[in-house]
């Protein structure tokens, strides 16, 4: 689909996106399941996973406040 049909602009997607993916991250760790499955593909992955998750959070929110939004 065109970028231009979309409400949003790219960088708000990709920002959307990456929200997404770091709240899955976060999850990794609290729910056994899709830890088991992500240590089925790669061990140092499910052990990053979660850190990475909360830290890319964080920046998040960091930069929004620090914004002003």
């Amino acid at each position: 689909m065109p970028a231009r049909f979309l409400k949003f602009s790219h960088g708000e997607v990709m920002e959307r996106i990456t929200d997404a993916i770091a709240i899955l991250a976060v999850i990794t760790g609290i729910n056994p399941t899709i830890y088991y499955w992500l240590s089925e593909i790669s061990t140092l992955a499910a052990l990053l996973m979660p850190v990475l998750g909360c830290m890319w959070l964080g920046v998040q929110i960091w930069s929004r406040v620090s914004k002003g939004k």
